[in-house]
């Protein structure tokens, strides 16, 4: 690809490893500047460099969750959905909806601290 002007501090790569920096951003990398200001991938799970000789389809470097992390996520939309199909309407929420909000709170705010896992959502 040509380019009408290219930066000043950039730095030449080779191709296999551009796709493999890209790769591991769909994955859920980060790509930051080496010392030298080569491009390199960071993996969100453990903050380390990853060899870019090792980045596949199934690699994964998302940060992972807490199941803290998962309760609040989780929390935000249950109470959204329960405020659209309950309470907007006037309904009382059902008891397993009331049982889980309470579930995924106690999980949030620290009283359960023995859970390792979500409790299933409602059907």
């Amino acid at each position: 690809m040509k380019y009408a002007t290219i930066p000043s501090d950039a730095v030449d790569i080779a191709e296999r490893d551009y796709h493999a920096l890209f790769l591991a951003q769909s994955k859920g990398a980060s790509i930051v500047p080496g010392p030298d200001g080569t491009p390199r991938a960071i993996s969100r799970a453990d903050g380390e460099e990853i060899d870019l000789s090792t980045v596949t389809e199934d690699s994964d470097f998302r940060a992972v969750h807490s199941v803290r992390d998962e309760a609040r996520i989780a929390l935000a939309h249950a109470r959204k959905y329960v405020y659209d199909h309950f309470s907007i309407l006037n309904d009382p929420t059902p008891d397993a909806w009331v049982a889980y909000l309470k579930a995924l709170m106690a999980i949030e705010n620290g009283a359960d601290t023995v859970s390792t896992e979500l409790p299933a959502a409602p059907q």
